[in-house]
């Protein structure tokens, strides 16, 4: 019978932590899982790419999507539902694709993580460039990849607790933002905010939630 590895290691309060095999089992499971709840979720609101097949696109302030842009590959899927319906499929496989091949301890998932990594920056940027969702609600699909990548125990844990700071970071800064600016003050943030990202949802009279 195979011996199970467990990472230990003892914080600054000199408290042991133990992370096993088990864990990380449980954790990149857990992601699977609520992975394809959202997508259940979207796909009963009609929010996957190919249900809204895009007409336009938008720029914003982000360095990286303008490089992005400069490929092309955004006026390939304009009004192309064979397209979308593809980068769908990839994007909504590739996680369970990737578990199995965890499973079988096949060295073979790591470059699937790697292809996911590529792939999700590629499918978020398409996704959010167009007027369906924002860049920040979709930034946990960007980073798991990174997660995944490490099939070593200690590596895993270590990829975890630096995940656990950026989004920390991520909704730290995104708070204090909201105060230096004076929304925590104005009735009318929360609204505006939903106007100006979600206009086109209100102007096309969707009808779900």
């Amino acid at each position: 019978m195979e011996r199970e590895i467990i990472y230990k290691n003892v914080n600054k309060k000199g408290i042991l932590n133990a992370f096993s095999e088990t864990d990380q089992k449980r954790y990149i499971l857990f992601f699977i899982l609520l992975f394809y709840i959202l997508a259940i979720c979207k796909f009963a609101n009609e929010m996957w790419l190919f249900q809204n097949p895009p007409f336009a696109f938008r720029l914003y302030f982000d360095v990286s999507l303008w490089f992005f842009l400069q490929t092309g590959i955004h006026q390939i899927i304009l009004d192309n539902h064979s397209v979308c319906l593809l980068f769908d499929a990839v994007f909504y496989t590739l996680p369970v694709l990737y578990y199995f091949t965890f499973l079988r301890k096949s060295k073979f998932s790591i470059w699937l993580a790697a292809f996911m990594l590529v792939f999700n920056c590629v499918y978020v940027w398409l996704y959010t460039v167009y007027p369906i969702t924002s860049t920040e609600s979709q930034i946990a699909w960007l980073f798991t990849p990174l997660l995944l990548m490490n099939r070593r125990i200690q590596n895993f844990h270590l990829w975890m607790q630096i995940l656990r700071y950026i989004f920390i970071f991520f909704f730290f800064s995104a708070g204090v933002w909201k105060i230096v600016q004076g929304g925590l003050w104005e009735t009318e943030e929360m609204s505006g905010i939903l106007l100006q990202q979600h206009k086109e949802l209100l102007a096309t009279g969707a009808n779900n939630w």
